[in-house]
């Protein structure tokens, strides 16, 4: 048992549906994965400024819960 509250599932929503480099958007959906990401933006010629270690993490999941990297730099 995983949880005895409510559980949702975005294993199916994980698609990226566009890419504009020219303009540096994407459109993914909420299961999308930090590796299906960057992979899709390296496609395309783009990058994140800062990736952490480990990318199996949903995009939904990532923004949540306020997991991502940060920096000096960059911020939080």
């Amino acid at each position: 048992r995983l949880t005895d509250g409510e559980l949702v599932d975005l294993g199916r929503m994980g698609q990226v549906l566009g890419t504009d480099s020219r303009r540096g958007v994407v459109r993914v959906q909420a299961g999308c994965t930090l590796h299906v990401l960057l992979e899709a933006l390296a496609h395309v010629g783009l990058a994140l400024p800062i990736v952490g270690s480990v990318d199996v993490q949903t995009l939904g999941g990532l923004t949540a819960t306020g997991t991502h990297g940060s920096s000096l730099v960059w911020g939080n």
